[in-house]
């Protein structure tokens, strides 16, 4: 992708659409979490500069949550309003040398309804780690929406159990 600069081949959008009023500082939070635990979501790539290619983690990076609020917008402006912006975040250019391979959209569309986005550069997620990537996510959105904060990390050794029952 490199070398293909504005081809969307290896990027990819997950648009999810969820029901129930929008939590916008219980979103914020999880994702928060999922910033701390994660460090894909703070990596970048460095191709040059170095004798070989580096991936490096960073302590700290800006949040990958974007919120965009369109409760004035009547269901046929969102429509129009979601294909546009999806059609701009399929050419977004990821910044190798900068963290955010990962992005995270939310648009809201009434106080009762929302669309959770997901961008990302295929070398950050891959089939096995989205599944789980949503899932943690949404755990935790759950979890500080009720009020709390979870009581535990969220682990699971999936692949462990896989290959045992295998």
């Amino acid at each position: 992708s490199e070398q293909q600069k504005g081809a969307s081949w290896y990027h990819d959008i997950q648009v999810y659409p969820l029901s129930g009023a929008f939590n916008a500082g219980a979103f914020t939070q999880a994702v928060t979490q999922m910033l701390q635990e994660h460090p894909i979501l703070r990596t970048s790539y460095h191709l040059q500069g170095f004798s070989q290619f580096v991936q490096m983690v960073h302590a700290a990076v800006p949040l990958p949550l974007f919120i965009k609020d369109w409760r004035q917008m009547g269901r046929r402006e969102q429509e129009a309003a979601c294909e546009s912006f999806l059609e701009e975040e399929s050419h977004y250019q990821f910044i190798w040398e900068q963290p955010g391979l990962i992005r995270i959209h939310v648009v809201i569309l009434s106080d009762e309804s929302f669309r959770y986005v997901l961008s990302f550069h295929d070398s950050a997620l891959d089939g096995w780690s989205i599944n789980l990537f949503h899932t943690k996510l949404l755990r935790y959105y759950h979890q500080y929406r009720e009020g709390g904060r979870p009581a535990k990390v969220f682990h699971d050794d999936f692949l462990r159990k896989y290959v045992s029952l295998e």
